[in-house]
């Protein structure tokens, strides 16, 4: 079982190809106390709506586990509507919500008024998004700057769109400016490692590392951010 303290909840990405596999996986995650699991429309293959709707269904008829559909058309290449969203949701019992990639954010209201939580999927629309009323960021620049991104999601939250901004701008976008797109896994994982959170920087095939002047010119970034005054609430 993870050891987690109570705040705090994991969801762990899950997908293949093979219903089957991910039927077990999902099953193996349910047993370590995994809160639910981020989940894309299968890769490689071209993909219906129809085909979509199916896999989904019997992934949720298969298991309890919650999930969190990935609309993450770029690399699934499986581009879905915001009604075939809100369709594909309300047919899953176990769905509860939806990560949001596409840089369509106008189904990001569609989804809030059909009582679908909507997660922001990518830093660089990350602030636009929060605007627009999502539930949370399944994103890097939280993890790297946790205070900060803390703090801009509660001046948000207080209509100091203003001041969030300003906070934004000076600890968070440096940093998402330099950091992708493209090679974002071997430079999460590369800073992780600089900055002492993770033990290994270590890839599987086809990624490759990130090179030093790589991590060099987005540690400049971080260097920059880290520096930004400390985050404070108007009061």
């Amino acid at each position: 079982m993870l050891n987690t303290s109570p705040d705090k909840k994991i969801f762990v990405g899950l997908t293949h190809t093979n219903l089957a596999e991910m039927i077990s996986l999902a099953k193996v995650l349910s047993d370590l106390g995994v809160a639910g699991a981020l989940v894309p429309a299968p890769y490689y293959f071209p993909n219906s709506f129809a085909m979509v709707l199916e896999f989904f269904q019997e992934l949720n008829r298969c298991s309890d586990i919650p999930i969190i559909f990935y609309d993450n058309p770029l690399y699934t290449k499986t581009w879905l509507s915001t009604d075939q969203l809100v369709t594909l949701v309300e047919a899953c019992s176990h769905f509860k919500g939806v990560k949001l990639t596409d840089h369509d954010l106008s189904k990001i209201s569609v989804l809030r008024k059909n009582g679908i939580p909507v997660y922001a999927g990518d830093d660089v629309v990350a602030f636009r998004s929060l605007l627009l009323g999502v539930a949370g960021s399944m994103i890097i620049a939280p993890s790297v700057f946790p205070a900060a991104y803390q703090q801009v999601v509660k001046l948000v939250a207080a209509k100091e769109e203003s001041a969030a901004l300003r906070l934004f701008s000076q600890a968070i976008l440096p940093f998402i400016h330099l950091f992708g797109p493209g090679d974002e896994v071997a430079v999460t994982k590369a800073v992780f490692k600089e900055l002492g959170i993770f033990r290994s920087d270590q890839l599987r095939l086809p990624l490759l590392p990130c090179s030093k002047d790589r991590l060099r010119e987005v540690m400049i970034a971080y260097e920059l951010g880290a520096g930004s005054p400390s985050p404070a609430l108007n009061s």
